[in-house]
């Protein structure tokens, strides 16, 4: 789920995306790690008039893993982002405008939990706050709330 936040958008509404990827995870101790990743993912919102901006972004989080128990982790840190393309739809027709003010680059704070049942797979929560305004002349960053699932391929011998 996805939508802006921030003193240009009185009340824009959420608006279902989807992200898909590749993750690594290191553990440096039985506390501390990092967990990184390579998304392909949606983002944008809908405003008061029916209208949808949708943005498609390339992410790397690179986010600290702090172990909580044995099966649960603290993650947090940065998630640039890379704008590859976008659209503007209104009333199921879309529109010709892509909103050429938007920036290529952006930048969110992500804080989340990622929950091990076993050691196959993994179920994640996060919040991804933006930090800069998407667009040059528009304050507004993005807002996004996700849920994953992770699955872990065998792991190599040493």
């Amino acid at each position: 789920m996805s939508t802006l936040y921030g003193p240009d958008m009185v009340s824009a509404q959420w608006k279902k995306g989807f992200h898909a990827g590749f993750f690594v995870r290191h553990q440096f101790n039985y506390v501390a790690g990092l967990h990184t990743e390579l998304l392909a993912s949606t983002r944008g919102f809908i405003d008061l008039n029916g209208t949808r901006f949708q943005f498609i972004y390339a992410s790397l989080p690179v986010l600290a893993s702090l172990k909580l128990n044995r099966r649960t982790d603290l993650l947090f840190g940065p998630a640039p982002g890379l704008f590859i393309g976008g659209m503007q739809t209104e009333k199921g027709k879309e529109a010709a405008e892509l909103m050429p003010a938007l920036r290529r680059a952006d930048l969110s704070l992500a804080l989340g939990m990622l929950f091990r049942p076993n050691d196959r797979y993994h179920l994640g929560v996060r919040v991804n706050s933006g930090l800069f305004p998407v667009a040059n002349g528009w304050n507004a960053q993005h807002l996004n709330a996700q849920l994953s699932l992770g699955i872990y391929l065998p792991q190599l011998p040493r």
